[in-house]
Protein backbone atom coordinates (compact mmCIF):
# COMPACT_ATOMS: atom_id res chain seq x y z
CA UNK A 1 0.00 0.00 0.00
CA UNK A 2 2.74 2.14 0.64
CA UNK A 3 4.13 2.09 -3.37
CA UNK A 4 0.41 2.87 -4.07
CA UNK A 5 0.24 6.54 -2.04
CA UNK A 6 3.39 7.10 -3.44
CA UNK A 7 2.29 6.31 -7.17
CA UNK A 8 -1.13 7.81 -6.28
CA UNK A 9 0.61 11.39 -5.42
CA UNK A 10 2.38 11.07 -8.76
CA UNK A 11 -1.18 10.17 -10.77
CA UNK A 12 -2.94 13.44 -9.32
CA UNK A 13 0.14 15.54 -9.91
CA UNK A 14 0.30 14.48 -13.71
CA UNK A 15 -3.53 15.20 -14.51
CA UNK A 16 -2.89 18.43 -12.25
CA UNK A 17 -0.03 19.64 -14.14
CA UNK A 18 -1.35 19.00 -17.58
CA UNK A 19 -4.47 20.34 -16.42
CA UNK A 20 -3.18 23.63 -14.72
CA UNK A 21 -1.35 24.85 -18.00
CA UNK A 22 -4.47 24.10 -20.30
CA UNK A 23 -6.55 25.88 -18.01
CA UNK A 24 -3.88 28.73 -17.85
CA UNK A 25 -4.18 29.35 -21.61
CA UNK A 26 -7.96 28.78 -21.42
CA UNK A 27 -8.24 31.39 -18.76
CA UNK A 28 -5.53 33.48 -20.79
CA UNK A 29 -7.78 33.44 -23.85
CA UNK A 30 -10.18 35.64 -22.08
CA UNK A 31 -7.70 38.42 -20.91
CA UNK A 32 -5.63 38.71 -24.39
CA UNK A 33 -7.30 40.60 -26.11
CA UNK A 34 -7.89 43.64 -23.65
CA UNK A 35 -4.14 42.89 -22.33
CA UNK A 36 -2.95 43.67 -25.98
CA UNK A 37 -5.29 46.88 -26.20
CA UNK A 38 -4.23 48.05 -22.64
CA UNK A 39 -0.35 47.62 -24.46
CA UNK A 40 -1.06 49.69 -27.49
CA UNK A 41 -3.46 52.32 -25.79
CA UNK A 42 -0.79 52.73 -23.10
CA UNK A 43 2.23 53.73 -25.80
CA UNK A 44 0.95 55.06 -28.84
CA UNK A 45 -2.51 56.88 -27.20
CA UNK A 46 -3.04 59.69 -24.36
CA UNK A 47 -2.94 59.44 -20.71
CA UNK A 48 -6.88 59.95 -20.78
CA UNK A 49 -7.06 57.23 -23.08
CA UNK A 50 -5.14 54.91 -20.68
CA UNK A 51 -7.60 56.21 -18.23
CA UNK A 52 -10.75 55.67 -20.09
CA UNK A 53 -9.88 51.99 -21.10
CA UNK A 54 -9.02 51.77 -16.81
CA UNK A 55 -12.24 52.69 -16.52
CA UNK A 56 -14.21 50.23 -19.14
CA UNK A 57 -12.38 47.62 -17.24
CA UNK A 58 -14.96 46.63 -14.53
CA UNK A 59 -17.67 45.77 -17.61
CA UNK A 60 -15.08 43.25 -19.20
CA UNK A 61 -15.60 41.27 -16.05
CA UNK A 62 -19.87 41.58 -16.48
CA UNK A 63 -19.72 40.57 -19.86
CA UNK A 64 -17.25 37.56 -19.29
CA UNK A 65 -19.74 36.47 -16.69
CA UNK A 66 -21.98 34.77 -18.29
CA UNK A 67 -19.91 32.43 -20.08
CA UNK A 68 -17.86 32.28 -16.84
CA UNK A 69 -21.06 31.02 -14.70
CA UNK A 70 -22.76 28.83 -17.69
CA UNK A 71 -19.50 27.25 -18.21
CA UNK A 72 -19.00 26.17 -14.53
CA UNK A 73 -22.77 25.02 -14.15
CA UNK A 74 -22.78 23.59 -17.52
CA UNK A 75 -19.37 21.07 -16.29
CA UNK A 76 -20.99 20.07 -13.03
CA UNK A 77 -24.34 18.77 -15.03
CA UNK A 78 -22.76 17.01 -17.98
CA UNK A 79 -19.95 15.83 -16.21
CA UNK A 80 -22.11 13.61 -13.63
CA UNK A 81 -24.39 12.62 -16.88
CA UNK A 82 -21.69 11.64 -18.81
CA UNK A 83 -20.08 10.11 -15.28
CA UNK A 84 -23.53 8.27 -15.36
CA UNK A 85 -23.02 6.93 -18.87
CA UNK A 86 -25.87 9.24 -19.74
CA UNK A 87 -24.28 10.52 -22.92
CA UNK A 88 -27.23 11.75 -24.81
CA UNK A 89 -28.72 14.08 -22.33
CA UNK A 90 -25.37 15.09 -21.14
CA UNK A 91 -24.61 16.23 -24.66
CA UNK A 92 -28.17 17.94 -24.70
CA UNK A 93 -27.00 19.87 -21.33
CA UNK A 94 -23.82 20.95 -23.04
CA UNK A 95 -25.67 22.01 -26.44
CA UNK A 96 -27.97 24.34 -23.96
CA UNK A 97 -25.41 25.70 -22.15
CA UNK A 98 -23.81 26.85 -26.01
CA UNK A 99 -27.27 28.25 -26.66
CA UNK A 100 -27.28 30.23 -23.70
CA UNK A 101 -23.99 31.84 -23.67
CA UNK A 102 -24.82 32.81 -27.36
CA UNK A 103 -28.53 34.41 -26.47
CA UNK A 104 -27.69 36.03 -23.83
CA UNK A 105 -24.55 37.58 -24.75
CA UNK A 106 -26.13 38.75 -27.46
CA UNK A 107 -28.61 40.48 -25.95
CA UNK A 108 -26.06 41.68 -23.69
CA UNK A 109 -24.69 43.43 -26.94
CA UNK A 110 -27.78 44.98 -27.70
CA UNK A 111 -28.18 46.81 -24.46
CA UNK A 112 -24.56 48.21 -24.13
CA UNK A 113 -24.72 49.46 -28.17
CA UNK A 114 -28.07 51.28 -27.31
CA UNK A 115 -26.95 53.06 -23.64
CA UNK A 116 -23.49 53.04 -23.97
CA UNK A 117 -23.16 56.36 -22.35
CA UNK A 118 -25.18 55.83 -19.18
CA UNK A 119 -22.94 52.49 -18.98
CA UNK A 120 -20.02 54.82 -19.16
CA UNK A 121 -21.22 56.97 -16.72
CA UNK A 122 -22.23 54.25 -14.38
CA UNK A 123 -18.68 53.31 -14.43
CA UNK A 124 -17.31 56.71 -13.27
CA UNK A 125 -16.75 58.90 -16.12
CA UNK A 126 -18.28 61.72 -13.91
CA UNK A 127 -17.45 65.03 -12.55
CA UNK A 128 -13.46 65.89 -13.20
CA UNK A 129 -13.85 62.27 -15.41
CA UNK A 130 -16.41 63.62 -17.91
CA UNK A 131 -13.92 64.09 -20.97
CA UNK A 132 -13.50 60.45 -20.39
CA UNK A 133 -16.93 59.26 -21.61
CA UNK A 134 -16.47 59.70 -25.49
CA UNK A 135 -13.14 57.00 -25.52
CA UNK A 136 -14.78 54.69 -22.97
CA UNK A 137 -17.79 54.59 -24.83
CA UNK A 138 -16.28 53.59 -28.28
CA UNK A 139 -14.15 51.28 -26.87
CA UNK A 140 -17.08 49.93 -24.99
CA UNK A 141 -18.98 49.24 -28.06
CA UNK A 142 -16.36 48.04 -30.13
CA UNK A 143 -15.44 45.62 -27.48
CA UNK A 144 -19.07 44.08 -26.93
CA UNK A 145 -19.32 43.07 -30.63
CA UNK A 146 -17.45 40.23 -29.89
CA UNK A 147 -18.79 38.97 -26.58
CA UNK A 148 -21.24 36.27 -27.80
CA UNK A 149 -18.11 34.28 -29.41
CA UNK A 150 -15.87 35.27 -26.17
CA UNK A 151 -18.64 33.45 -23.83
CA UNK A 152 -19.80 30.61 -26.20
CA UNK A 153 -15.61 29.90 -26.21
CA UNK A 154 -15.64 30.16 -22.94
CA UNK A 155 -18.18 27.18 -22.62
CA UNK A 156 -16.31 25.25 -25.88
CA UNK A 157 -12.94 25.60 -23.49
CA UNK A 158 -13.80 24.49 -20.56
CA UNK A 159 -14.88 21.07 -22.32
CA UNK A 160 -12.68 20.69 -24.66
CA UNK A 161 -10.23 18.94 -22.10
CA UNK A 162 -13.26 16.72 -20.96
CA UNK A 163 -13.52 15.59 -24.87
CA UNK A 164 -9.61 14.87 -25.44
CA UNK A 165 -8.94 17.93 -27.16
CA UNK A 166 -7.17 20.46 -24.95
CA UNK A 167 -4.66 21.41 -27.60
CA UNK A 168 -7.16 23.08 -29.76
CA UNK A 169 -7.54 25.43 -26.34
CA UNK A 170 -3.88 26.36 -27.24
CA UNK A 171 -4.36 26.78 -30.90
CA UNK A 172 -7.09 28.83 -30.13
CA UNK A 173 -5.74 31.41 -28.08
CA UNK A 174 -2.87 31.55 -30.56
CA UNK A 175 -4.70 32.36 -33.63
CA UNK A 176 -6.81 34.95 -31.22
CA UNK A 177 -3.71 36.64 -30.20
CA UNK A 178 -2.10 36.98 -33.60
CA UNK A 179 -5.70 38.18 -35.50
CA UNK A 180 -5.97 41.00 -32.40
CA UNK A 181 -2.19 41.78 -32.45
CA UNK A 182 -2.27 42.68 -35.99
CA UNK A 183 -5.51 44.30 -35.91
CA UNK A 184 -4.19 47.02 -33.28
CA UNK A 185 -1.45 47.74 -35.24
CA UNK A 186 -3.41 48.43 -38.42
CA UNK A 187 -5.90 50.55 -35.93
CA UNK A 188 -2.76 52.38 -34.82
CA UNK A 189 -0.88 52.57 -37.50
CA UNK A 190 -2.77 52.55 -40.89
CA UNK A 191 -6.53 53.47 -40.40
CA UNK A 192 -6.61 55.69 -37.01
CA UNK A 193 -9.29 53.72 -35.75
CA UNK A 194 -8.91 54.78 -31.92
CA UNK A 195 -10.78 53.30 -29.15
CA UNK A 196 -13.44 51.95 -31.57
CA UNK A 197 -11.43 50.03 -33.52
CA UNK A 198 -9.44 48.44 -30.91
CA UNK A 199 -12.29 47.48 -29.46
CA UNK A 200 -13.44 45.78 -33.13
CA UNK A 201 -10.26 44.33 -33.14
CA UNK A 202 -10.63 42.50 -29.86
CA UNK A 203 -13.79 41.68 -30.89
CA UNK A 204 -12.14 40.08 -34.37
CA UNK A 205 -10.17 37.82 -32.55
CA UNK A 206 -12.68 36.50 -30.47
CA UNK A 207 -14.61 35.80 -33.55
CA UNK A 208 -11.39 33.79 -34.93
CA UNK A 209 -10.88 31.76 -31.71
CA UNK A 210 -14.41 30.61 -31.67
CA UNK A 211 -14.04 29.55 -35.09
CA UNK A 212 -11.29 27.45 -34.28
CA UNK A 213 -12.61 25.60 -31.23
CA UNK A 214 -15.71 25.28 -33.30
CA UNK A 215 -13.60 22.96 -35.58
CA UNK A 216 -13.57 20.04 -33.13
CA UNK A 217 -16.74 19.32 -34.05
CA UNK A 218 -15.80 18.52 -37.45
CA UNK A 219 -14.14 15.27 -35.85
CA UNK A 220 -15.84 11.79 -36.38
CA UNK A 221 -14.76 10.86 -32.87
CA UNK A 222 -15.88 13.51 -30.73
CA UNK A 223 -17.79 12.17 -27.28
CA UNK A 224 -19.50 15.78 -26.90
CA UNK A 225 -22.29 16.87 -29.89
CA UNK A 226 -23.54 20.23 -30.72
CA UNK A 227 -27.11 19.94 -31.42
CA UNK A 228 -29.75 22.39 -30.60
CA UNK A 229 -32.71 20.55 -30.84
CA UNK A 230 -34.74 19.48 -27.93
CA UNK A 231 -33.11 21.53 -25.55
CA UNK A 232 -33.46 20.26 -22.12
CA UNK A 233 -34.93 24.11 -20.88
CA UNK A 234 -35.55 22.82 -16.94
CA UNK A 235 -31.81 22.63 -16.66
CA UNK A 236 -30.98 26.49 -17.18
CA UNK A 237 -31.77 26.76 -13.28
CA UNK A 238 -29.76 24.24 -12.13
CA UNK A 239 -27.14 25.40 -14.19
CA UNK A 240 -27.77 28.80 -12.80
CA UNK A 241 -27.43 27.58 -9.27
CA UNK A 242 -24.25 25.42 -10.03
CA UNK A 243 -22.16 27.97 -11.32
CA UNK A 244 -23.74 31.13 -9.69
CA UNK A 245 -20.64 31.36 -7.05
CA UNK A 246 -18.34 32.57 -10.06
CA UNK A 247 -20.81 34.47 -11.31
CA UNK A 248 -20.70 36.29 -7.44
CA UNK A 249 -17.24 36.31 -7.86
CA UNK A 250 -17.62 38.39 -11.27
CA UNK A 251 -20.03 40.71 -10.36
CA UNK A 252 -18.61 41.81 -6.97
CA UNK A 253 -15.42 41.90 -8.56
CA UNK A 254 -17.29 44.79 -11.01
CA UNK A 255 -18.84 46.15 -8.01
CA UNK A 256 -15.25 46.38 -6.27
CA UNK A 257 -13.79 48.08 -9.50
CA UNK A 258 -16.88 50.41 -9.90
CA UNK A 259 -16.16 51.78 -6.30
CA UNK A 260 -12.78 52.30 -6.90
CA UNK A 261 -13.66 54.26 -10.14
CA UNK A 262 -16.17 56.45 -8.56
CA UNK A 263 -13.78 57.46 -5.50
CA UNK A 264 -11.21 58.10 -7.74
CA UNK A 265 -13.30 60.39 -9.30
CA UNK A 266 -13.71 62.22 -6.37
CA UNK A 267 -11.24 62.94 -4.49
CA UNK A 268 -8.31 62.11 -6.97
CA UNK A 269 -7.12 62.51 -10.78
CA UNK A 270 -7.18 60.98 -13.51
CA UNK A 271 -3.27 60.22 -13.12
CA UNK A 272 -4.90 57.83 -10.24
CA UNK A 273 -7.51 56.43 -12.27
CA UNK A 274 -4.74 55.20 -15.04
CA UNK A 275 -2.21 54.06 -12.13
CA UNK A 276 -5.27 51.51 -11.28
CA UNK A 277 -5.70 51.02 -14.50
CA UNK A 278 -2.55 49.65 -14.94
CA UNK A 279 -2.47 47.49 -11.76
CA UNK A 280 -5.72 45.90 -13.17
CA UNK A 281 -4.41 45.00 -16.44
CA UNK A 282 -1.51 43.60 -15.05
CA UNK A 283 -2.94 41.56 -12.72
CA UNK A 284 -4.70 40.23 -15.51
CA UNK A 285 -1.32 39.45 -17.18
CA UNK A 286 -0.60 37.26 -14.51
CA UNK A 287 -3.82 35.91 -12.60
CA UNK A 288 -4.38 33.39 -15.78
CA UNK A 289 -1.88 31.33 -13.17
CA UNK A 290 -3.73 31.65 -9.60
CA UNK A 291 -7.32 31.69 -11.52
CA UNK A 292 -5.92 29.01 -13.93
CA UNK A 293 -4.61 27.30 -10.59
CA UNK A 294 -7.99 27.24 -9.11
CA UNK A 295 -10.29 26.62 -11.78
CA UNK A 296 -8.19 23.35 -12.19
CA UNK A 297 -9.10 22.70 -8.38
CA UNK A 298 -12.45 22.99 -9.04
CA UNK A 299 -12.39 20.57 -12.14
CA UNK A 300 -10.16 17.84 -10.06
CA UNK A 301 -12.47 18.14 -6.90
CA UNK A 302 -15.70 18.09 -8.21
CA UNK A 303 -14.32 14.72 -9.84
CA UNK A 304 -12.94 13.13 -7.09
CA UNK A 305 -15.48 14.67 -4.87
CA UNK A 306 -18.16 12.73 -7.31
CA UNK A 307 -15.95 9.76 -7.29
CA UNK A 308 -16.32 9.71 -3.16
CA UNK A 309 -12.13 9.57 -3.78
CA UNK A 310 -10.83 11.14 -0.14
CA UNK A 311 -7.42 10.29 -0.82
CA UNK A 312 -7.07 11.74 -4.09
CA UNK A 313 -8.71 15.17 -2.73
CA UNK A 314 -5.84 14.87 -0.44
CA UNK A 315 -3.16 14.82 -2.92
CA UNK A 316 -5.53 17.15 -5.43
CA UNK A 317 -4.33 20.12 -1.85
CA UNK A 318 -0.67 19.09 -1.54
CA UNK A 319 -0.31 19.13 -5.36
CA UNK A 320 -1.87 22.41 -6.02
CA UNK A 321 0.60 24.19 -3.91
CA UNK A 322 4.19 22.32 -4.59
CA UNK A 323 3.31 23.29 -7.91
CA UNK A 324 1.49 26.04 -8.31
CA UNK A 325 2.93 28.02 -5.05
CA UNK A 326 6.59 28.23 -6.46
CA UNK A 327 5.49 29.33 -9.80
CA UNK A 328 3.42 32.52 -7.95
CA UNK A 329 6.20 33.42 -5.87
CA UNK A 330 8.46 33.24 -8.55
CA UNK A 331 6.02 36.00 -10.39
CA UNK A 332 5.38 37.80 -7.82
CA UNK A 333 9.54 38.35 -7.06
CA UNK A 334 9.62 39.31 -10.75
CA UNK A 335 6.42 41.91 -10.39
CA UNK A 336 9.06 43.45 -7.44
CA UNK A 337 12.28 43.50 -8.80
CA UNK A 338 10.78 44.57 -13.01
CA UNK A 339 7.51 46.81 -11.52
CA UNK A 340 8.49 49.96 -13.56
CA UNK A 341 9.25 47.52 -16.38
CA UNK A 342 5.50 46.11 -16.53
CA UNK A 343 4.39 49.52 -15.77
CA UNK A 344 6.02 50.77 -19.13
CA UNK A 345 4.08 47.93 -20.98
CA UNK A 346 0.79 49.99 -20.54
CA UNK A 347 1.27 53.65 -19.89
CA UNK A 348 4.06 55.88 -21.06
CA UNK A 349 6.82 57.79 -19.01
CA UNK A 350 5.81 60.94 -20.32
CA UNK A 351 3.58 61.54 -17.57
CA UNK A 352 6.31 61.34 -14.57
CA UNK A 353 3.72 61.47 -11.80
CA UNK A 354 0.79 58.92 -12.90
CA UNK A 355 3.98 56.35 -13.58
CA UNK A 356 5.25 56.50 -10.57
CA UNK A 357 1.93 55.98 -9.04
CA UNK A 358 1.33 52.97 -10.95
CA UNK A 359 4.66 51.45 -10.40
CA UNK A 360 3.99 51.40 -6.69
CA UNK A 361 0.82 49.77 -7.42
CA UNK A 362 2.21 46.89 -9.40
CA UNK A 363 4.47 46.11 -6.17
CA UNK A 364 1.32 46.18 -4.04
CA UNK A 365 -0.02 43.62 -6.35
CA UNK A 366 2.82 41.17 -5.86
CA UNK A 367 2.96 41.52 -2.30
CA UNK A 368 -0.53 39.96 -2.69
CA UNK A 369 -0.12 37.29 -5.25
CA UNK A 370 0.62 34.15 -3.06
CA UNK A 371 -2.18 35.00 -0.88
CA UNK A 372 -4.57 35.64 -3.61
CA UNK A 373 -3.79 32.04 -5.00
CA UNK A 374 -4.35 30.36 -1.87
CA UNK A 375 -7.76 32.25 -1.56
CA UNK A 376 -8.69 31.62 -4.86
CA UNK A 377 -7.63 27.92 -4.86
CA UNK A 378 -9.96 27.59 -1.38
CA UNK A 379 -12.73 29.26 -3.00
CA UNK A 380 -12.98 27.05 -6.29
CA UNK A 381 -12.33 23.73 -3.99
CA UNK A 382 -15.53 24.77 -2.07
CA UNK A 383 -17.75 24.43 -4.96
CA UNK A 384 -15.69 21.58 -6.39
CA UNK A 385 -17.08 19.26 -2.94
CA UNK A 386 -20.54 20.99 -3.17
CA UNK A 387 -20.60 23.50 -0.47
CA UNK A 388 -21.99 26.34 -3.04
CA UNK A 389 -23.51 28.51 -0.41
CA UNK A 390 -20.13 28.89 1.42
CA UNK A 391 -18.77 29.44 -1.81
CA UNK A 392 -21.22 32.35 -2.77
CA UNK A 393 -20.76 33.96 0.57
CA UNK A 394 -16.52 33.69 0.10
CA UNK A 395 -16.81 34.93 -3.50
CA UNK A 396 -18.70 38.35 -2.26
CA UNK A 397 -16.09 38.79 0.60
CA UNK A 398 -12.86 38.04 -1.41
CA UNK A 399 -14.15 40.53 -4.08
CA UNK A 400 -15.98 43.14 -2.24
CA UNK A 401 -17.21 42.34 0.89
CA UNK A 402 -13.41 43.15 1.92
CA UNK A 403 -11.88 45.39 0.02
CA UNK A 404 -14.96 47.92 -0.66
CA UNK A 405 -14.10 48.82 3.22
CA UNK A 406 -10.49 48.71 2.39
CA UNK A 407 -10.30 50.89 0.07
CA UNK A 408 -12.62 53.48 1.06
CA UNK A 409 -10.54 53.40 4.38
CA UNK A 410 -7.39 53.76 2.64
CA UNK A 411 -8.38 56.05 -0.10
CA UNK A 412 -9.60 58.31 3.34
CA UNK A 413 -6.21 58.47 4.47
CA UNK A 414 -3.70 58.35 1.60
CA UNK A 415 -5.88 59.49 -1.62
CA UNK A 416 -5.40 58.54 -4.84
CA UNK A 417 -2.04 55.48 -3.51
CA UNK A 418 -4.78 53.98 -1.20
CA UNK A 419 -6.68 51.97 -3.72
CA UNK A 420 -3.69 50.79 -5.35
CA UNK A 421 -2.79 49.70 -1.83
CA UNK A 422 -5.79 47.74 -0.99
CA UNK A 423 -4.77 44.72 -3.26
CA UNK A 424 -2.74 42.93 -0.40
CA UNK A 425 -4.91 44.05 2.73
CA UNK A 426 -8.05 42.12 0.94
CA UNK A 427 -6.13 39.03 0.16
CA UNK A 428 -4.87 38.92 4.04
CA UNK A 429 -8.01 39.15 5.40
CA UNK A 430 -9.70 36.42 2.69
CA UNK A 431 -7.04 33.67 3.68
CA UNK A 432 -7.68 34.80 7.09
CA UNK A 433 -11.08 34.07 6.97
CA UNK A 434 -10.09 30.89 4.88
CA UNK A 435 -7.84 29.38 7.49
CA UNK A 436 -10.74 29.83 10.41
CA UNK A 437 -13.02 28.51 8.38
CA UNK A 438 -10.95 25.53 8.06
CA UNK A 439 -9.44 25.02 11.78
CA UNK A 440 -13.50 24.52 12.55
CA UNK A 441 -14.02 21.25 10.29
CA UNK A 442 -13.66 17.72 10.79
CA UNK A 443 -10.59 16.17 11.42
CA UNK A 444 -7.24 15.36 13.08
CA UNK A 445 -4.92 17.79 11.43
CA UNK A 446 -5.19 20.82 9.79
CA UNK A 447 -4.67 18.73 5.65
CA UNK A 448 -7.73 16.33 7.08
CA UNK A 449 -9.70 19.69 8.10
CA UNK A 450 -8.64 21.90 4.55
CA UNK A 451 -10.76 18.61 2.52
CA UNK A 452 -14.05 20.04 4.08
CA UNK A 453 -15.07 16.53 4.36
CA UNK A 454 -17.56 14.75 6.65
CA UNK A 455 -16.87 12.17 9.11
CA UNK A 456 -18.07 9.33 6.68
CA UNK A 457 -17.10 10.45 3.77
CA UNK A 458 -15.66 7.68 1.32
CA UNK A 459 -16.71 5.44 3.75
CA UNK A 460 -20.57 4.99 4.21
CA UNK A 461 -20.73 4.57 0.75
CA UNK A 462 -19.02 1.20 1.50
CA UNK A 463 -15.31 -0.25 2.03
CA UNK A 464 -12.52 0.87 -0.58
CA UNK A 465 -9.50 -0.99 -1.87
CA UNK A 466 -6.85 0.99 -4.33
CA UNK A 467 -3.42 -0.02 -6.28
CA UNK A 468 -2.25 1.29 -8.98
CA UNK A 469 -0.23 -1.73 -11.48
CA UNK A 470 2.28 -1.54 -13.91
CA UNK A 471 2.50 -5.02 -15.61
CA UNK A 472 0.71 -7.93 -16.21
CA UNK A 473 2.15 -10.01 -13.13
CA UNK A 474 0.75 -6.89 -10.80
CA UNK A 475 -2.25 -7.21 -13.04
CA UNK A 476 -2.57 -10.67 -11.72
CA UNK A 477 -1.34 -10.01 -8.21
CA UNK A 478 -4.74 -7.52 -7.86
CA UNK A 479 -6.80 -9.16 -8.72
CA UNK A 480 -5.92 -11.71 -6.50
CA UNK A 481 -5.85 -9.16 -3.89
CA UNK A 482 -8.64 -7.86 -4.62
CA UNK A 483 -11.07 -11.06 -4.93
CA UNK A 484 -9.65 -11.64 -1.19
CA UNK A 485 -10.65 -8.10 -0.35
CA UNK A 486 -14.19 -9.14 -2.01
CA UNK A 487 -15.05 -11.96 0.09
CA UNK A 488 -13.67 -10.57 3.67
CA UNK A 489 -16.08 -8.00 2.88
CA UNK A 490 -18.84 -10.71 2.70
CA UNK A 491 -19.92 -10.17 -1.55
CA UNK A 492 -20.71 -13.61 -3.23
CA UNK A 493 -18.84 -15.84 -4.90
CA UNK A 494 -20.39 -15.00 -8.23
CA UNK A 495 -19.39 -11.71 -8.00
CA UNK A 496 -15.81 -11.84 -6.47
CA UNK A 497 -15.17 -14.60 -9.44
CA UNK A 498 -16.64 -11.74 -11.78
CA UNK A 499 -14.25 -9.07 -10.01
CA UNK A 500 -11.23 -10.53 -10.69
CA UNK A 501 -11.77 -11.73 -13.71
CA UNK A 502 -13.20 -8.02 -14.80
CA UNK A 503 -9.29 -6.79 -13.76
CA UNK A 504 -7.26 -9.23 -15.43
CA UNK A 505 -9.35 -8.92 -18.65
CA UNK A 506 -9.36 -4.59 -19.05
CA UNK A 507 -6.14 -3.98 -17.18
CA UNK A 508 -4.57 -6.52 -19.10
CA UNK A 509 -5.63 -5.30 -21.91
CA UNK A 510 -4.81 -2.18 -21.50
CA UNK A 511 -1.20 -3.32 -20.76
CA UNK A 512 -1.23 -5.09 -24.32
CA UNK A 513 -2.96 -2.22 -26.41
CA UNK A 514 -2.48 0.59 -24.26
CA UNK A 515 0.94 1.80 -22.98
CA UNK A 516 3.27 3.56 -25.03
CA UNK A 517 7.10 2.87 -25.36
CA UNK A 518 8.87 5.23 -23.41
CA UNK A 519 5.86 6.79 -21.63
CA UNK A 520 5.36 6.68 -17.77
CA UNK A 521 2.20 4.51 -18.15
CA UNK A 522 -0.10 3.80 -15.35
CA UNK A 523 -3.22 2.00 -14.36
CA UNK A 524 -5.32 3.03 -11.25
CA UNK A 525 -7.64 0.31 -9.79
CA UNK A 526 -9.79 1.30 -7.35
CA UNK A 527 -12.56 -0.99 -5.85
CA UNK A 528 -15.67 -0.26 -3.65
CA UNK A 529 -17.96 -2.23 -1.99
CA UNK A 530 -21.38 -1.11 -1.26
CA UNK A 531 -24.22 -2.92 0.62
CA UNK A 532 -25.87 -4.11 -3.08
CA UNK A 533 -23.30 -3.83 -5.58
CA UNK A 534 -19.29 -3.72 -6.23
CA UNK A 535 -18.28 -0.67 -8.14
CA UNK A 536 -14.85 -1.50 -9.97
CA UNK A 537 -13.05 1.70 -11.41
CA UNK A 538 -9.88 1.51 -14.12
CA UNK A 539 -8.17 4.96 -14.66
CA UNK A 540 -5.12 5.14 -17.34
CA UNK A 541 -3.32 7.39 -18.98
CA UNK A 542 -2.72 5.64 -22.14
CA UNK A 543 -4.21 6.01 -25.85
CA UNK A 544 -8.07 6.50 -25.86
CA UNK A 545 -9.79 3.03 -25.90
CA UNK A 546 -13.83 2.40 -25.21
CA UNK A 547 -14.40 -1.16 -24.42
CA UNK A 548 -18.54 -0.17 -24.95
CA UNK A 549 -17.68 1.12 -28.52
CA UNK A 550 -15.69 -2.41 -29.24
CA UNK A 551 -18.20 -4.05 -27.87
CA UNK A 552 -21.05 -2.32 -30.01
CA UNK A 553 -18.87 -3.29 -33.04
CA UNK A 554 -18.11 -7.25 -32.04
CA UNK A 555 -21.14 -7.75 -30.57
CA UNK A 556 -22.52 -8.97 -34.11
CA UNK A 557 -19.57 -10.68 -35.24
CA UNK A 558 -19.41 -13.82 -36.81
CA UNK A 559 -16.27 -14.98 -34.66
CA UNK A 560 -17.62 -15.77 -31.27
CA UNK A 561 -13.73 -15.99 -29.66
CA UNK A 562 -13.22 -12.46 -31.04
CA UNK A 563 -12.37 -9.54 -28.47
CA UNK A 564 -14.48 -12.51 -26.25
CA UNK A 565 -12.95 -10.89 -22.83
CA UNK A 566 -14.90 -7.67 -23.47
CA UNK A 567 -17.95 -9.19 -25.17
CA UNK A 568 -18.25 -11.29 -22.10
CA UNK A 569 -17.53 -8.45 -18.99
CA UNK A 570 -20.16 -6.24 -21.06
CA UNK A 571 -22.87 -8.94 -20.75
CA UNK A 572 -22.14 -10.19 -17.23
CA UNK A 573 -21.77 -6.08 -15.69
CA UNK A 574 -24.78 -4.89 -14.03
CA UNK A 575 -23.29 -1.36 -16.23
CA UNK A 576 -20.35 -0.45 -18.17
CA UNK A 577 -19.45 3.61 -18.26
CA UNK A 578 -16.69 4.87 -20.04
CA UNK A 579 -15.36 8.41 -20.08
CA UNK A 580 -12.36 9.71 -21.40
CA UNK A 581 -11.37 13.42 -19.63
CA UNK A 582 -8.48 15.09 -18.99
CA UNK A 583 -6.60 12.71 -20.89
CA UNK A 584 -7.15 9.71 -18.99
CA UNK A 585 -9.74 6.78 -19.53
CA UNK A 586 -11.49 5.85 -17.13
CA UNK A 587 -14.00 2.79 -16.78
CA UNK A 588 -16.31 2.33 -14.15
CA UNK A 589 -17.82 -1.48 -14.18
CA UNK A 590 -20.73 -1.98 -11.56
CA UNK A 591 -20.76 -5.45 -10.39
Amino acid sequence: MARKRKRESSIVEKVFVQSFFTTVLSTMAFCVGPLVDGMMIGNFMSTDSVAAYGLVGPSIFIFSTVGAVIAGGARNIVSRLIGDGNLDNGNRAFSLAVFHSISISAAMVLITILFSRHITILLGARGSLSELIEPARLYLIGYALGVPASNASKVLSSFMQMDGDGKRVINSVIVMTIVDVIGDILVVFAFSGGMLGMGIATAVGNSFQLAVLLMHFTKKNTMLRLNFRDLPWSRTREMVWSGLPVGISRISNTLNGLTVNHLLAMFATSNAVAAYGVQRSVDSMFNVFYLGAAETVWILSSIYYGEEDKNALKELIKVTYFIATPIIILIAFILLVGSAFFTRIYLNVSNPSAFTMATGGVRWLAIALPMLLASYCFDDYLMGVHRFKQANIYSFFLECGISIPAVIVLVHYFGGKGALMARPFTAFFALLFAVIYVFRQYGNTFLDKALLLSEDFGFAAGKELELTVESLEEVMMMSRLASMFAEENGVDENSVYFLGLAIEEMAGNIIQHGFVKGNENYIDIRILVKEDEVILRIRDNCKPFNPMEQYEILKDARDPMKNMGIRMIVKMAKDVVYLNTMNTNNLIIHI
